[in-house]
């Protein structure tokens, strides 16, 4: 059963360039999320703890901490980079910030660059661990660790290739019961990924540039239910993409296109998502504002033991706006749409659609 929710999220940055070499920063945030919007038992709190009175306090309000400190220190042939993170046990959000919660990631890393700087390569390894409150069942210990390197050809010309065993979660639209074909937001989470890509400017001149970008990625991992980890659900999936892009830079117009295809496969199940996107963006005020807006169709095949069994269209659109007041502020205004329209054999057409707008505010000190 889906209740409405709400979550009222409250996070700062910080970061600072200390002797010239040394960058460090730090990302706080706290989470408050209301399982069942329509819970009348409302819950007596402190308006600091309701956000100011952001959030309608109910009793299934959960609350929580995600922390992130690091930085780097520049070396003359690279940088060594370092950071420290700390999720809490039922941390929760709607989408922002973090989508994983009890976790805890202790790093360290290098970046060196060859070559006359057409070669670099970038590594990172480090620990994570979980059972931060020590009530799981499953703990671990692992050890993570990344490589990546992008190779300039030409000037035109760059190539790039990377792994990483770094856990990351991601959002994909699915449906659970092909009897009740309902599309369901659901997370990933991938412990394995590779990627191989290329950069090419085909015209570039002081008035002209036109690109293209093609990327081709894999990954592997387990589903998330409940907040909680699947193992045994299994999930692979393939990305190619190919993005066109044309800038007129006397008038400061930014175009371009994109063709995606995806595949990803948990289980018994298939799906197959091919998708087009047009995007634009211009700035204004010498630089200062940049208005955007990227619109993407796709066409989704989801298949049971190799039938198709449903078929559905997903339209996205994401408007933005950033301006920079000074050199120590910004302020920033970003809203996402996506809409999902399914049908299957039975000529059953559920739908789905999320709407979600945020504003940021950000100082440098």
């Amino acid at each position: 059963q889906v209740f409405a929710g709400e979550n009222v999220i409250l996070s700062m940055l910080a970061s600072k360039q200390l002797l010239e070499r040394l960058f460090l920063e730090a990302h706080v945030a706290r989470s408050g999320f209301t399982e069942n919007v329509n819970d009348a038992s409302n819950v007596s709190t402190s308006s600091i703890q309701s956000f100011f009175n952001l959030l309608d306090v109910r009793s299934s309000t959960r609350w929580g901490n995600a922390i992130y400190i690091g930085g780097n220190y520049k070396l003359d042939f690279g940088k060594f980079t370092f950071g420290y993170e700390w999720i809490d046990p039922g941390y929760k959000t709607m989408g922002a910030l973090y989508f994983q919660n009890d976790i805890r990631n202790i790093t360290t890393g290098m970046s060196i660059a060859a070559l006359e700087r057409r070669l670099t390569i970038s590594g990172k390894i480090g620990v994570e661990s979980n059972n931060l409150n020590g009530k799981q069942a499953n703990q671990y210990n692992r050890v993570i660790g990344s490589i990546q390197s992008s190779f300039a050809i030409t000037n035109d010309l760059n190539l790039q290739a990377g792994y990483s065993s770094f856990n990351n979660v991601n959002r994909r639209t699915v449906i659970e019961d092909p009897l009740n074909p309902v599309p369901v937001s659901e997370l990933i989470l991938s412990n394995e990924n590779a990627q191989v890509g290329l950069y090419w400017a085909i015209q570039n001149t002081k008035t002209r540039l036109a690109s293209i970008q093609a990327v081709l990625n894999f990954s592997s991992g387990q589903s998330i239910l409940n907040d909680e980890v699947q193992p045994d659900n299994k999930v692979q999936s393939i990305n190619a993409l190919l993005y066109a892009g044309y800038q007129i830079i006397p008038t400061k117009w930014t175009f371009g296109a994109t063709f995606s295809r995806q595949t990803n496969q948990l289980s018994i199940s298939n799906t197959f998502i091919n998708s087009l996107g047009l995007s634009a963006s211009k700035q204004l005020l010498d630089n200062k504002m940049n208005i955007y807006n990227n619109l993407a169709l796709a066409s989704s095949t989801q298949e049971i033991e190799n039938q198709a069994d449903l078929q559905s269209t997903i339209l996205s659109n994401n408007l933005g706006l950033s301006y920079q007041l000074n050199k120590k502020n910004a302020l920033s205004f970003n809203s996402n749409y996506i809409r999902t329209k399914a049908k299957n054999d039975n000529n059953a057409n559920p739908s789905f659609y999320e709407f979600r707008n945020s504003i940021s505010y950000q100082i440098r000190f």
